[in-house]
């Protein structure tokens, strides 16, 4: 019977720990539900991100496809010109007289290069040419580390200019 008074005491802390451990559990489940909802909030945003970079990157490359390069001839004077090595150009015939590299769409109409780009612009065979629109481009790519895409305007092999 002189135990019954310790052993109350005793069930007294026992019941308030176990009161401090639930509330204890309680705030560790809340938590627990606050990283869960975050994750799932930034897991959306990360895949909307993506989606948005994805398209984007589409974006750049039709761009890209417009501003593809589109080669200028003339005849050549070479005396039997080999099909295996030179382009057949309307108007021109079989040649490997590259003149120059012109941007398809700032450049020409449906067909042939505009008046006013053979008027009013510079034009080169060098390979590292590029149109405004995609030195654009590659210099918003140079910042960002973005991958670069082969030149365009290089000269197609077995070819001479």
């Amino acid at each position: 019977v002189n135990a019954l008074p310790g052993l109350l005491d005793a069930l007294e802390k026992a019941e308030g720990h176990r009161d401090s451990l639930a509330a204890t559990l309680i705030e560790v489940q809340r938590e627990k539900l606050a990283v869960e909802a975050a994750r799932d909030h930034y897991g959306h945003a990360h895949k909307a991100c993506h989606e948005q970079r994805d398209a984007a990157w589409a974006a750049i490359e039709r761009v890209r496809e417009l501003h593809r390069a589109f080669g200028i001839y003339d005849e050549c004077d070479c005396d039997a010109p080999d099909p295996a090595t030179h382009l057949d150009v309307d108007d021109v015939g079989l040649t490997c007289n590259l003149m120059y590299r012109v941007c398809a769409e700032c450049c020409r109409d449906d067909v042939y290069q505009t008046e006013g780009c053979a008027s009013y612009h510079d034009h080169r065979l060098d390979e590292d040419y590029h149109c405004p629109t995609i030195r654009a481009l590659d210099e918003e790519n140079a910042q960002s580390r973005a991958p670069q895409h082969p030149n365009p305007y290089r000269q197609p092999e077995g070819t001479r200019a």
